[in-house]
């Protein structure tokens, strides 16, 4: 009972600071649409207190790497510091307003900026989330050969483990080589002692 009512406080502490900051952010990304596209205004949400939810969501369920992961909680602080900043902005503008005051060109400079810096952190975590350990891999250079992997057309890991490995093949044929030739040895040294023995031995009278 008392875990069921502590995820009720949960989300009761939730919904309303989401609702609050959400209608504020909406309302910034609505001045940057034009009037006849300002119903597009919500997709801009994405780009903060809605991208919140969908990277907690990302990394709780999705993430499989170490890398996956440290993303997703990257973009959670970058769409929380998103939130603020945008709420806090329409907060500014709206008092600016009601007391007779226009927007200057530094704060529509503003406005753009941040708009354009969370974009393009959205798709670079897009980018890494979903090939950032191939492209990783891609610039490598496993083979030590000062070229990465995606120009490197020759491993040359296998030019040095190849005399090894043949090294390694022919190691069991010579082996066995020596062994034959012992034995040979061996009956022929046996051979030699059982015909001085019968030469030694005096004939019986």
């Amino acid at each position: 009972m008392k875990r069921y009512l502590g995820y009720f406080m949960v989300v009761v502490a939730i919904v309303p600071v989401a609702m609050f900051l959400g209608m504020h952010e909406i309302a910034f990304f609505t001045n940057t649409f034009s009037k006849d596209n300002q119903a597009l205004a919500p997709l801009g949400y994405m780009l903060t207190g809605g991208g919140v939810f969908v990277w907690i969501g990302i990394l709780l369920w999705n993430a499989k790497s170490g890398m996956q992961k440290a993303v997703a909680l990257v973009m959670i602080c970058v769409c929380v510091v998103g939130a603020l900043a945008t709420a806090l902005f329409n907060m500014y503008t709206n008092t600016m307003y009601d007391a007779g005051f226009e927007l200057t060109k530094s704060d529509i400079k503003s406005m753009t900026l941040l708009i354009g810096v969370l974009a393009i952190v959205h798709m670079v975590a897009l980018i890494m989330e979903l090939a950032g350990e191939q492209i990783i891999q891609a610039w490598r250079d496993d083979d030590g050969d000062g070229i990465p992997n995606w120009r490197d057309k020759h491993d040359n890991r296998q030019d040095r483990n190849r005399p090894q490995q043949q090294q390694n093949q022919q190691r069991p044929v010579n082996q066995n080589a020596n062994e034959v030739h012992m034995a040979e040895l061996s009956r022929e040294n046996d051979r030699l002692k059982a015909e001085n023995n019968h030469k030694e031995t005096p004939p019986k009278a």
